[in-house]
């Protein structure tokens, strides 16, 4: 992920004529449909794609809603062969991108993903998957990828001990993914994180909920929004040039020598950040023991 736009950004903005895709992600689906109607609200152009996977498990069925600043454009139920995220990914998200890309050339997309998807599954499979014979990358930018977090319930989150399937969420029968270790991801791979606060006086709890954000994805850029204003939103989300498509992936930067975390032992509203740094393997059995005290 690259944190700052690249030189000459503006410019390769101009040449491209692919819409940009801004990819919304965060397990708060509250929050990030909220951000995608600011967006709208900023640009009533924008195209917001959203899907609802909670017959996913049970059929394969999933409900797609489509609509821009006029209203909604698609509203379909649809029903896969193979309820599974990568079938839902490749079925039905990645076509609908590049028909609405088609379709509706000049206009930029927002994806606002459900709980379940995880932003680094939709940017891998954009990267080889083909639609129509053509790679999705012709057709549409990704632009930035974006973790909306709510500051209300972003620490009960990332404490659960809950599956997915304990709240109903789980994209497959064979789901086993833990809320807490998909919301991590969904922060770590973002290029930007927003802390979603509107309407909300800043305070002690806030500041620990932006210390930690800043703890668990120090690369990307970070917002707090406590007042609703589309337009500052829009200006910080849309067409940002922060996705590196050939950036490292979360477990592959020690590999490619970039860093791997940053080392604040000292607390900051009680959040600490240590990197592990000894060249011995870490003991299993006294790890497994330590966890509760680590976490």
């Amino acid at each position: 992920m690259s944190q700052l736009a690249q030189p000459g950004a503006d410019a390769h903005q101009a040449a491209d004529l692919r819409p940009a895709l801004t990819i919304l992600t965060g397990f708060s689906p509250c929050a990030v449909l909220a951000a995608a109607d600011m967006l709208i609200e900023a640009d009533p152009a924008v195209i917001v794609v959203a899907h609802d996977l909670t017959g996913l498990a049970d059929g394969g069925r999933l409900h797609r809603i489509v609509r821009d600043g006029r209203g909604v454009i698609e509203d379909a139920h649809v029903t896969l062969e193979h309820g599974c995220v990568s079938c839902t990914l490749r079925e039905d998200v990645l076509p609908a991108l590049v028909r609405l890309a088609r379709t509706h050339p000049g206009r930029d997309l927002v994806l606002a993903l459900p709980p379940a998807v995880e932003p680094e599954s939709v940017a891998s499979v954009c990267s080889w998957c083909l639609v129509e014979g053509r790679p999705v990358t012709d057709a549409v930018r990704l632009d930035s990828v974006v973790a909306v977090c709510d500051a209300e319930t972003l620490l009960e989150t990332l404490d659960s001990p809950d599956d997915l399937a304990d709240r109903s969420l789980q994209a497959a029968d064979d789901d086993t993914r833990g809320v807490a270790e998909v919301a991590a991801r969904q922060i770590e791979y973002a290029d930007t994180v927003v802390l979603w606060a509107p309407g909300s006086e800043p305070d002690f709890e806030h500041t620990r909920a932006s210390v930690l954000l800043q703890r668990l994805n120090p690369w990307a850029r970070h917002y707090v929004l406590d007042l609703a204003e589309p337009a500052w939103l829009s200006h910080r989300l849309r067409r940002t040039d922060r996705f590196d498509p050939n950036g490292p992936d979360l477990y592959g930067r020690g590999l490619e020598g970039f860093a791997v975390g940053v080392h604040e032992p000292e607390p900051d509203c009680g959040v600490v950040a240590a990197v592990y740094r000894a060249r011995r393997p870490l003991h299993p059995e006294r790890f497994h023991a330590a966890l509760p005290t680590l976490v």
